[in-house]
């Protein structure tokens, strides 16, 4: 190759491997170091390896996962297949353009320094002694993948089915930790697994796989230890709330929304009742657990309602397990307390009774979760009773037992359990229009045995809330019994409609003897279910 006197148009002429050898020739001898062969190598190189990472990194993450490392003729395969899309011809095109450019700009700079340079050097043959190898215009994928000795590999997957096995084996032997090992050696447990996952298309490849997934998350979540304290469900609740985030807003994981909240409606129900009546299992831990579910659920259930009355269409009974599931909650007396505190004006509830299909589908749900004789009750007697009670020295002494003053009153926890019940009970007779068979099923309920309702063992089972379709045929069984008895019920519908109204009536006479202590939305509501029952 000659020297053309240091002319640009002179070099653009050459071959591409006589430029490659003239470059690392001329920056072999550079004292400037401008475009030296390596750093020219490092440019390169990484502007490749982003651009495959960006336009093949899934492809090439999804070949390897199916493939075994010691597979030649598998890997291949798979690369003869990368090879012939469209990206692989992406990127080759962009390497031969990205390449050339660089050649020659990098002679174009080598250039301009000969003419500075003394008349003896600029004579000098620019031919290397020892030429070095031509600049490929083209890359190897093979080759690329055998330099980066696994620089694409990524994070194992976690899959539902690889929780599923090791809770398995964990249930096995649940006085050692079992561990399953992962791809990248580290050992994890399933409740590990679950923190660690990132996608929840794997953890739902199919409704069964989910589903065992679902037990998997409830389980964790009412596990304590005997004596009351907190295992891992703590750690099991951020799982759910992780998931609540990934699912919303996306109508492909509505199913698994769904089954995340029933979770948490499952578990406050369950966890509610471990407290039995003289709540001797009770403890500040389960306490808190309880609100924190309590929490997470009111803001699952927001956002429920919100997706469901923007799409106006399906899960139908889905809204009636919802509902059935709040009504149970507020029938017992601790989670409504809990709940209480959060929302006292059961606003949630409110929302919730409007989603639901009719009137008579409602009615039904009232009647097998017997809210409108425990609000009743509650109503009777201030919002007063064992469970607000005992919530509240749990709060006491643990505040007590670290120096602080308890800043919640006993009299605090009872005004928004009596707020709740009154709000509740107006919601119920409103959404029925104040029918005389409303207030005929609420009075019956008072007037009966305070007891549990048969509907609460078929509603909560040992792994979660029932399916949709088994609260869907046990509603219309009680309807049917509804029906039945109210043909053959004879009540005065007279002191019915005065015990009702009592709690309400009550409340009017305090703000007339003390005007302060009744608000205006408190007075509205009262006056106004007044008026809807005499009419």
């Amino acid at each position: 190759m000659s020297n053309n006197g240091g002319n640009g148009a002179g070099i653009s002429n050459i071959t591409a491997d006589e430029l490659t050898d003239y470059m690392l020739h001329k920056s072999s001898k550079s004292n400037n170091g401008v475009y030296s062969s390596s750093s020219l190598d490092t440019v390169c190189r990484h502007a490749l390896e982003q651009l495959v990472e960006s336009r093949l990194g899934a492809d090439l993450t999804t070949a390897a996962s199916g493939q075994s490392t010691s597979d030649e003729e598998g890997w291949r395969n798979v690369a003869n297949e990368l090879m012939g899309t469209s990206s692989f011809r992406l990127i080759q095109n962009a390497v031969e353009e990205c390449s050339s450019r660089h050649l020659f700009s990098a002679a174009m700079a080598l250039d301009a320094c000969d003419e500075n340079a003394d008349a003896v050097a600029s004579k000098e043959a620019k031919i290397p002694e020892a030429p070095s190898p031509a600049a490929p215009t083209s890359f190897s994928l093979f080759d690329m993948l055998d330099s980066q000795r696994g620089g694409f590999a990524l994070s194992p997957r976690i899959t539902a089915h690889k929780i599923i096995e090791t809770n398995q084996r964990e249930k096995k032997d649940d006085s050692v930790a079992v561990a399953a090992t992962t791809g990248g050696g580290e050992a994890s447990t399933a409740l590990e697994l679950l923190e660690k996952a990132k996608d929840v298309e794997d953890l739902s490849p199919d409704p069964d796989a989910w589903e065992e997934v679902r037990k998997i998350l409830y389980e964790g979540l009412v596990s304590l230890n005997s004596d009351g304290t907190d295992r891992s469900c703590s750690r099991y609740l951020k799982v759910h709330k992780s998931l609540h985030e990934k699912c919303r807003g996306d109508s492909a994981f509505t199913s698994q929304l769904w089954g995340l909240t029933q979770n948490l409606v499952g578990s406050l129900l369950a966890l509610s009742r471990q407290f039995g009546n003289g709540s001797s299992s009770a403890s500040t831990h389960s306490i808190d657990l309880c609100w924190d579910i309590a929490h997470s659920l009111l803001d699952a259930l927001s956002h429920l309602a919100l997706d469901h009355v923007v799409s106006s269409v399906g899960n139908e009974r889905e809204i009636e397990r919802t509902f059935l599931g709040i009504c149970s909650i507020l029938s017992n007396d601790v989670s409504a307390c809990i709940v209480g505190m959060m929302d006292p004006l059961a606003g949630q509830f409110e929302i919730w009774a409007r989603l639901v299909g009719s009137p008579r589908r409602f009615m039904t749900i009232i009647h097998a979760s017997r809210l409108g004789g425990v609000v009743l009750r509650r109503c009777e007697s201030l919002g007063k009773n064992s469970s607000s009670e005992s919530i509240w020295n749990l709060i006491h002494n643990n505040r007590s037992g670290v120096g602080d003053e308890c800043s919640t009153s006993l009299a605090d926890i009872e005004h928004c359990h009596f707020l709740q019940s009154l709000s509740i009970l107006r919601t119920i007779l409103f959404q029925c229009g104040g029918s005389r068979e409303v207030v005929s099923v609420v009075q019956n309920q008072f007037s009966s045995e305070l007891k549990a309702p048969t509907t609460h063992s078929s509603f909560l089972l040992p792994h979660g809330v029932a399916g949709s379709d088994d609260v869907h045929t046990l509603l219309n069984e009680v309807e049917k019994r509804q029906y039945q008895c109210n043909q053959t019920r004879q009540i005065g519908v007279h002191d019915a409609i005065h015990s009702i109204l009592k709690p309400f009536r009550s409340v009017l006479q305090v703000k007339e003897t003390n005007d302060g202590l009744v608000d205006y939305d408190l007075e509205v509501l009262c006056t106004q279910t007044i008026q809807l029952i005499q009419q």
